[in-house]
């Protein structure tokens, strides 16, 4: 039995596996990275925090760009900036519906680290926030400014 050849088919064999393997995770991310890429649905809503400046405003913006018939919900702490975002992307697209929320989280989280529990406060609290949030199909919360 001649080695040689034994071996340099088992390369070849090991070669074939490896490149098999590198395209099989190869096509497994690029489905992955167009699975991410989906544009909103009729009628969904969208929640962005900090959505004045930087990357909230940009996601805004590319939610307002992207489709007719959705929900922006903006969330900022600054009240003008708020009213002008708004003005800016109902610029965008006229076929949108834009509410504004003006809050700063970080004096919303003081505030309730001191009740013990909420619940107890409002009894419907919690079964109101399930309800709300089940109803949100992208949430964009900017990191710097929302700690929740």
């Amino acid at each position: 039995m001649n080695w040689d050849i034994v071996i340099i088919i088992a390369v070849f064999g090991l070669a074939c596996r490896f490149i098999n393997i590198i395209l099989l995770y190869s096509l497994k991310a690029l489905l992955l990275l167009r699975k991410a890429k989906k544009i909103p649905k009729d009628n969904d809503r969208i929640v962005i925090t900090g959505s004045t400046d930087g990357i909230g405003l940009a996601f805004a913006k590319y939610f307002a760009k992207a489709k007719e018939n959705i929900q922006l919900i903006l969330i900022s702490r600054n009240e003008i900036k708020l009213s002008n975002t708004k003005t800016e992307i109902i610029k965008l697209n006229n076929n949108i519906k834009v509410d504004t929320i003006v809050c700063d989280f970080s004096a919303v989280t003081t505030k309730m680290s001191k009740i013990k529990k909420p619940s107890l406060l409002v009894p419907s609290t919690e079964k109101y926030v399930k309800s709300a949030i089940s109803c949100i199909r992208y949430l964009v919360s900017n990191p710097l400014t929302a700690k929740l």
